[in-house]
């Protein structure tokens, strides 16, 4: 068994492939939105450490609350079905 056997297994099923696409992209605007709070507090906000702080906290506040109030209705083969080619970059 060779990794590419294994990154081909984990594609080719498209609920893993959607969950591994949303789930980096959620990541990644998490981690850029922490990394920016700071600076804009200070810079644009003219605010002190502690708005900053309320600020990070606020982040994983709306990602909690987006992910219990933006859940999508129905079973999961009518979830699979809704975009049946995304995403395109993924070989299939």
């Amino acid at each position: 068994m060779r990794v590419r056997d294994g990154w081909f297994g984990l594609v080719d099923d498209p609920f893993v492939r959607r969950f591994f696409t949303g789930y980096m992209w959620v990541g990644a605007c998490a981690v850029v939105g922490e990394s920016l709070v700071a600076v804009y507090a200070i810079e644009v906000l003219r605010r002190d450490a502690s708005t900053s702080g309320l600020l990070a906290a606020a982040i994983p506040a709306g990602a909690i609350l987006g992910t219990i109030l933006g859940r999508s209705s129905g079973d999961d083969t009518h979830k699979l079905r809704l975009h049946p080619s995304w995403p395109c970059w993924v070989p299939s």
